[in-house]
């Protein structure tokens, strides 16, 4: 997910379509995304880098984060682990 493109979000249906190329399994999957979720991805896009077709990004550039970092970080915070079924 932390590769994710604009190209991959639909707003109109409140879905991320992932190709088989950007998931681990190369199974294409569909994600729904909740009303909050959609319009934070919304605004995020209004103010986006024009030139950049990454949604999350770190100074400017494509995220490095690795899942196991995230994961970690989420743990200390005492919450659920991250998992899309």
């Amino acid at each position: 997910m932390l590769n994710l493109t604009w190209d991959r979000a639909d707003f109109k249906a409140s879905l991320i379509r992932l190709q088989a190329e950007d998931t681990k399994t190369g199974e294409p999957r569909i994600i729904p995304l909740t009303p909050e979720l959609t319009a934070s991805l919304r605004r995020l896009y209004k103010v986006r880098y024009l030139h950049e077709h990454h949604v999350f990004l770190v100074n400017g550039r494509p995220s490095r984060v690795s899942e196991n970092g995230i994961q970690g970080c989420l743990a200390q915070g005492g919450h659920y682990r991250l998992s899309v079924p």
